[in-house]
């Protein structure tokens, strides 16, 4: 697929990504970092990276936005991810792309791929945290429909997005801006 004049794959993580991850994560700045994990990270040691690229794909999913450099690599534009509940019944999501990539719509083309990912596997709900300064993922969610709801984490909006129609009766946003 073409994003903003890049030829970009959509695909899921595999091990043999580590090091591509590990120089998405060099390329993050200190803030985009902050967003998504609450912290930050430059040098992630071996087995971070081999937790983010080696995972169960029976309750989790990540999927990575690939471009090709002009040297031929692979390079990671952006991540989304999703992990589920034993059940099957909520799976909480988070999603990065790269400081240099944002505000250009791969976001959203990361969002629809996990959103419809976890519709067919029956997942019912996504769920997530995100911290109240970060606008850029509030209005993405919001642009998708999830409810947000402040007060409701301690360390940030709580978000939830039903993913089937009976789910979604009773299910109206309660943002609260303070």
């Amino acid at each position: 697929m073409t994003w903003n004049g890049t030829t970009i794959r959509l695909r899921p993580i595999r091990p043999e990504d580590e090091a591509a991850l590990r120089t998405f994560f060099e390329q993050l700045s200190l803030e985009d970092m902050h967003a998504r994990y609450f912290c930050t990270f430059r040098n992630p040691e071996h087995a971070q990276l081999a937790r983010l690229t080696q995972i169960d794909y029976a309750r989790e999913m990540a999927f990575v936005a690939m471009a090709e450099t002009p040297e031929g690599n692979a390079e990671i534009l952006g991540e989304v991810r999703a992990e589920s509940d034993p059940d099957n019944i909520e799976a909480e999501i988070g999603i990065v792309v790269r400081s240099d990539c944002t505000g250009r719509g791969l976001g959203t083309l990361l969002m629809k791929k996990i959103v419809a990912h976890c519709r067919k596997q029956g997942t019912r709900f996504l769920a997530g945290t995100v911290l109240p300064g970060n606008r850029r993922m509030l209005g993405l969610v919001r642009g998708f429909g999830f409810a947000a709801q402040t007060g409701s984490h301690s360390d940030g909006i709580a978000i939830r997005l039903p993913l089937s129609d009976d789910d979604s009766a009773g299910n109206e946003e309660q943002t609260q801006e303070n």
